[in-house]
């Protein structure tokens, strides 16, 4: 029964049913660590996955997939070495998507790279300008009729729509850039 309820809470983050917003400035979670008696065996995995890739991976979406869920650990403990190993991934990759993976498997690293860019302040516009530019691509594609990338069925499970929906593309700002929607400490919890 445990490993049903791990199991349940790790979908539920990661499909962001579980609140995962941090207090206004502070970057502490919302929900006390203590709260949630499944978050050790998550962070159990996460430091299990850092300890093991310490120089770390590509921006494929195998990597970019852990490091959606280091983010999603930060939101929920608070803890700064969660965000500073998913931004040293970010910074690793210079903030690029993969060039040769196949269909939309690359776009993945997109989201994690816009989550990083609002959760820390200091990161400028530029960190996400790949982001941006793969959202222009895709916009102006599928605008001139092509859609074979967006019906594949990972466009949605990795990524390729999440950015879309961070830039806010309407068609009137394409170019627009993603608000920032909270702020974090990024040393000492």
């Amino acid at each position: 029964m445990r490993k049903y309820r791990l199991l349940a809470a790790v979908v539920a983050m990661t499909a962001g049913l579980i609140p995962t917003t941090a207090a206004a400035g502070t970057g502490a979670p919302a929900h006390p660590a203590a709260a949630c008696p499944d978050l050790a065996p998550i962070e159990l995995a996460a430091d299990h996955w850092i300890a093991g890739n310490p120089g770390f991976g590509d921006s494929t979406w195998f990597n970019a997939l852990f490091i959606k869920g280091d983010i999603e650990v930060f939101r929920l403990t608070g803890n700064a070495k969660y965000l500073t190993y998913a931004t040293g991934w970010a910074n690793h990759n210079k903030w690029l998507l993969p060039t040769n993976a196949p269909n939309d498997d690359g776009p993945e690293a997109s989201q994690e790279y816009i989550d990083l860019f609002q959760l820390d302040p200091t990161h400028p516009a530029k960190d996400i300008a790949d982001a941006q530019a793969y959202v222009n691509r895709e916009t102006a594609a599928i605008e001139s009729g092509k859609q074979s990338n967006m019906t594949y069925v990972d466009a949605v499970e990795l990524g390729a729509l999440s950015a879309f929906a961070h830039f806010g593309v309407t068609g009137s700002n394409a170019n627009a850039a993603p608000r920032r929607t909270g702020r974090a400490a990024t040393a000492g919890s």
